[in-house]
This record gives structure tokens, sequence and C-alpha cells, in this order.
């Protein structure tokens, strides 16, 4: 085993093809006596190198490509949880469902939109009236399940305001 050089001179220039030396890669070698020599890589040395560099440079990017789309369905995720959240803190004030049909409101629109990605999701529906204004407040709690070659889970959590004056 050694080192990929282009010849080198021994005043440190490099020669690109006079008579007296090849062109190419050369590699740099210690012979059974302990000196270093130069020798011209040929084709039957470098055979096979294009495969393993090709896999291996697949393989990076599948981890790539993997991971992208983790992070992608993770964000799918979190905008469907808030939006689940604030569909169920509108459906109670507006419609006038109690809170506990708020939180099956919101629970369903997950189930719906991710199905089996949300795991141990909790929702909390919270209703108050101060000073003639009526606030429901929903808060989704959502584990994600995570995938490919490094599965991270994660814990989701939104929180959704609604108030409106009451007549």
């Amino acid at each position: 085993m050694g080192f990929d050089f282009a010849h080198v001179d021994g005043v440190g220039r490099c020669s690109v093809g006079s008579s007296a030396r090849s062109v190419g890669r050369h590699r740099l070698y210690v012979t059974g006596d302990g000196v270093w020599k130069y020798r011209l890589l040929t084709q039957r040395d470098e055979r096979g190198s294009a495969i393993v560099e090709s896999v291996a440079a697949m393989f990076l990017l599948l981890i790539l490509v993997l991971g992208v789309i983790q992070v992608a369905s993770f964000l799918y995720v979190r905008n469907v949880v808030r939006a689940s959240a604030h569909e169920g803190a509108r459906s109670a004030l507006e419609l006038g469902r109690t809170p506990s049909e708020a939180a099956s409101v919101a629970e369903e629109t997950v189930r719906r939109a991710v199905g089996g990605v949300v795991r141990n999701m909790q929702v909390k529906t919270d209703t108050r009236s101060v000073d003639g204004v009526a606030e429901i407040t929903v808060l989704v709690h959502a584990n994600v399940r995570g995938f490919g070659p490094f599965p991270v889970p994660a814990r989701m959590e939104a929180v959704a305001h609604v108030s409106r004056l009451e007549p």
C-alpha cells in the first residue's frame, strides 16, 4: 500500500510528460530494503475501484435522502397536530360543542391525516369565561414514531386558543 502522487522531480516540480518520465498517476511505495520508489499505476491496479466508490457514494446519498424524508415527515406531522388543535378549539367555540367533543374532533383530525405515525396522543381542553369573553384552549400532545436507518422518535405539542364575546 502506498500514496498516490503526480510525478514530482527532486526539485519539487511536477513532470507532465517529458519523454524520460511517464504521464499518469503514480504510487509511492517502499521496497524491501526501505527505499521509496514511484511506480506507474496501471488499469489492473485500479480495477474495481469505481464500483467500490460508487457503492460508497450511493450509501451516503441514501442516508441523506432518508434523513430528508424523515425531517419532512416530522414537519408534516407537526403541522397536522397544530391544525388539529386549532380545529378542535374552533369547532367547540363556533359550533357550540362541548370540550370533550372538541377533544374528539382534534384526535380524529390527527388520526385521519397521519394514521399510525402518531402514538400516545393526549388531548386536553380547558374552557373559561372572563369578563364576557369565552375562551377555549385545546392542548395536543403526540409522540411521533421514527423510521429509516436511524429511527428517532419525537414529541409534538400544539396549543390552540380561541375566544369570542359571549352574547
